[in-house]
């Protein structure tokens, strides 16, 4: 079914592609729009290729394949998640109680043992950014074996918990401990537990000849240059956990279709993490000072304005990229380009989602206006005004709808908050709330001799004694 909030803004939204890649000198991009589950919008903009010869350019589209580079991240801390909720490890478990060669590290603040599952998917153990022979110098990339030989000459900078503090290395060593506690290699990992199940059959770490194919060409943009020249094109190797998978707009949107099914109990096919657990993911555990931004377990939360978008990007060589979501309207960007350094691969998908936002609120259907119901008779006996003696707090039980909730008025210390839903157990005096502090616990009405209703005990704590009406 076509989408009715894309069509009404096609126009628009191809002028934000367009003077993003022109502006940046972008060969081309590959751009897709997630409502939900459905890929929406998917367009090639410009060149996955470009030759001498202008006949012979490749045309951009949606199934152009890319360097993902850094979005690799959020496949890894995924597969660290199964493992977690297999009971395969627990997040706070120092990193090398599975890699034991960590504990060659030094120190220069903090302690190894501080060195969590937890820290390395927040960037926050403080562990060097990409430690000794790294690669990114000369191009050649060390084995999973090399960086492990390596860690006597790594160090961990700065006090864990104190920064943000971006680790290439950590991710590596993430994706040697998901091989190491799996026993099949990283790569082997996520395309069986977590490419193959979501149907992204086109996403790897190794070029197929059919991905080969349909690959598009890096290039190395030089703002007082012309034509860019070509981009290398290096192996990660043992880095690859941090940023070698390859993928494109069609397997990518299946990859932000699941970011917003946390609703699901269970792992089960498509759904390779339960609900609860890509929750915990996008939740914000380190905080920048300024609130503004978040870190949660490899992605990170910007607020912008009132909305709040989750996201990461990928910077390999003559590729950048980045996915982002807004999980309240369910909408998410992919922005896939073959141009590095520009800034087109940042700023297009929140242009895109800041102009589809006010559409998908103004495209809601209007709240329809309920029928009030009368208080069912079993109860009436409760409503009421109910204070507490002691502190002076007050509470109103009230009908609406055919349920009881607490209306809470507020005072002149406490602001008014939100209706809470009294709802039924098998004792019909003691009901559970379904919110706010005393949520999932239980409220219970007592009675004087003659059956009436006197007072109740919130949360076994709290007491209030009905005083209006009277019975």
């Amino acid at each position: 079914m076509e989408d009715q909030v894309v069509k009404s803004l096609a126009a628009k939204l191809d002028g934000i592609v367009v003077r993003w890649l022109e502006r940046e000198l972008v060969p081309g991009a590959a751009i897709g729009v997630v409502r939900d589950q459905d890929l929406v919008w998917a367009r090639g903009f410009g060149y996955a290729e470009l030759e001498s010869d202008s006949a012979s350019d490749r045309a951009m589209a949606a199934d152009t394949i890319f360097r993902c580079g850094s979005i690799t991240k959020t496949f890894t801390a995924t597969a660290i998640m199964q493992l977690r909720d297999e009971g395969r490890l627990d997040l706070d478990d120092p990193i090398a109680r599975v890699i034991p060669e960590f504990a060659a590290v030094k120190a220069r603040h903090g302690a190894v043992d501080k060195v969590t599952f937890r820290r390395l998917l927040l960037h926050t153990s403080g562990l060097a950014a990409e430690g000794p022979d790294n690669g990114w110098e000369r191009l050649e990339f060390p084995s999973i074996e090399g960086m492990i030989a390596a860690l006597p000459r790594t160090e961990i900078l700065i006090e864990p918990d104190t920064q943000y503090k971006y680790s290439n290395l950590g991710f590596a060593l993430l994706g040697e401990a998901i091989a190491r506690i799996s026993g099949m290699p990283y790569a082997d990992y996520v395309e069986r537990k977590l490419l193959r199940p979501l149907g992204m059959n086109a996403s790897g770490f190794a070029l197929t000849d059919a991905m080969r194919a349909k690959m598009a060409t890096g290039y190395t943009i030089r703002p007082i240059e012309g034509a860019p020249p070509l981009a290398p094109h290096p192996a990660l190797n043992g880095w690859s956990a941090a940023g070698a998978l390859y993928s494109s707009v069609n397997d990518l949107a299946r990859w932000i279709a699941l970011q917003f099914r946390t609703d699901a109990p269970a792992r089960d096919g498509a759904q390779v993490l339960k609900g609860a657990s890509l929750i915990a993911m996008h939740r914000a555990q380190f905080m920048e000072s300024s609130w503004a931004t978040g870190y949660g377990l490899a992605w990170r939360a910007d607020r912008r304005g009132d909305n709040i978008y989750h996201h990461h990007n990928g910077g390999i060589h003559g590729f950048l990229t980045k996915i982002t979501f807004n999980k309240l309207h369910r909408v998410g960007t992919i922005v896939l380009t073959n141009g590095n350094p520009n800034m087109a691969f940042e700023m297009i998908g929140y242009e895109i989602l800041e102009a589809m936002i006010p559409a998908i609120r103004e495209s809601a259907p209007p709240p329809k206006l309920r029928k009030p119901l009368p208080t069912p008779e079993k109860y009436r006996r409760f409503i009421g005004r109910y204070e507490d003696p002691q502190i002076g707090g007050i509470v109103w039980i009230a009908s609406r709808n055919g349920e009881l909730v607490i209306v809470n008025p507020g005072s002149a210390v406490v602001p008014p908050a939100a209706d809470q839903l009294l709802t039924p157990t098998d004792d019909p005096l003691v009901f559970t709330l379904d919110a706010g502090r005393p949520a999932g616990e239980p409220l219970e009405f007592r009675v004087n001799k003659e059956g009436k209703v006197v007072s109740l005990l919130m949360s076994h704590a709290w007491a209030f004694t009905k005083v209006e009406p009277v019975e």
